[in-house]
């Protein structure tokens, strides 16, 4: 059997979540349970990118020492903690504190809309003025790693552009992502994308901006928006995922699963080290179960993104002659790739 080595992992820490929103039933859970700080030290130092997540992750009493332990087991590790921005002055005071360990910690703050779409969505009135002030007072205490994340939906597809220029205005990153059903994570199986069109059109206008932008993180991150509306538009994703081979979600009981959107459990985490885990029998035989029985899971982004790397030279390759075509309609900028020339975006035929 080849050896495996977790590199990504998502780990929701609590379920605990003082926010209440539509596509999600996690703030639903009668007492929730708590990942306890001893069994991160069963992390492998190998880990490249652990994202902290919740509920809400700044609501487990214990966050500062979770991130002191992450940092020792996995000090290459970059450490994300994805959170709703609620509870600012909670947010700040952790930071100040996290900050001291010297781990690469950053934050990203979930925004779904501006003003009240934000607040319907995430279910509390004044959210999206909490969410804005909390990332305004991360960047006053000088934290760089900071951006918004976005889960496009049909309440909030006109909303996608005015997310994006703000994040610009503000000077921090914008994650996308497709709203999703989970048994194991949203405990949703209702969530639907029906107005497609109008989420392309919107969409296709962010792939556009990235790619003029002026670095190559904008070009990836084209690359990986045109995954999104690839599979948004067909259910086809644009590289294989890294689920149960490099990455991986551990919920707050502990149970591992190839992603946070497959239903297959590998081992617990307080059971035994993740490197033993992750090469074991149950390991094995999960992997086994995705190949045969052809399960995969939308476009995200912890598991595409050891995809990508493997699979460099086609990511560039399709960068490349994307950034020939928008160069070479400088005039129809405005409109690129748009509902009549998205079909110029090389998808599966390039990649």
């Amino acid at each position: 059997m080849p050896k495996y080595t977790p590199r990504d992992a998502t780990i929701a820490i609590t379920y605990k979540c003082n926010s209440r929103c539509r596509m999600c039933n996690i703030w639903q859970i009668q007492n929730p349970p708590e990942l306890p700080v001893e069994w991160f030290a069963n992390l492998n130092s190998e880990l490249k990118y652990i994202n902290l997540t919740g509920g809400e992750p700044f609501l487990h009493p214990q966050l500062v020492a979770i991130v002191r332990t992450v940092y020792q087991v996995a000090p290459k590790a970059q450490i994300i903690i994805s959170s709703n921005g609620l509870a600012t002055d909670l947010i700040i005071e952790t930071m100040k504190e996290i900050l001291k360990s010297g781990a690469n910690v950053g934050v990203r703050i979930s925004l779904d809309g501006i003003g009240e779409t934000h607040d319907r969505i995430r279910g509390i009135p004044g959210m999206f003025g909490y969410a804005t002030e909390t990332v305004r007072r991360l960047q006053a205490m000088g934290l760089k790693n900071l951006g918004f994340s976005f889960t496009i939906q049909d309440e909030n597809k006109d909303d996608l552009l005015p997310v994006y220029d703000l994040s610009r205005r503000m000077g921090v990153e914008l994650a996308l992502a497709l709203v999703q059903n989970s048994e194991i994570y949203f405990s949703k199986d209702s969530n639907r994308i029906n107005a497609v069109e109008a989420v392309e059109k919107n969409l296709t206008e962010v792939i556009r901006r990235e790619l003029a932008g002026p670095t190559r993180k904008h070009w990836l991150r084209a690359f990986y928006d045109y995954g999104l509306l690839l599979y948004l538009k067909e259910g086809k994703r644009l590289l294989p995922t890294g689920a149960g081979l490099d990455s991986l979600f551990i919920d707050p009981s502990g149970k591992i699963y190839p992603s946070n959107l497959i239903n297959l459990e590998m081992s617990n985490l307080g059971a035994d080290t993740l490197k033993n885990i992750w090469n074991s029998a149950k390991a094995n035989a999960v992997r086994d179960k995705i190949r045969q029985d052809n399960i995969s899971e939308s476009w995200i982004i912890c598991t595409i993104r050891g995809e990508m790397k493997r699979h460099a030279f086609k990511v560039l390759w399709w960068v490349f002659k994307n950034k020939l075509l928008l160069l070479s309609f400088p005039r129809r900028r405005e409109s690129f790739p748009g509902k009549n020339q998205d079909s110029r975006l090389r998808g599966n035929d390039t990649v």
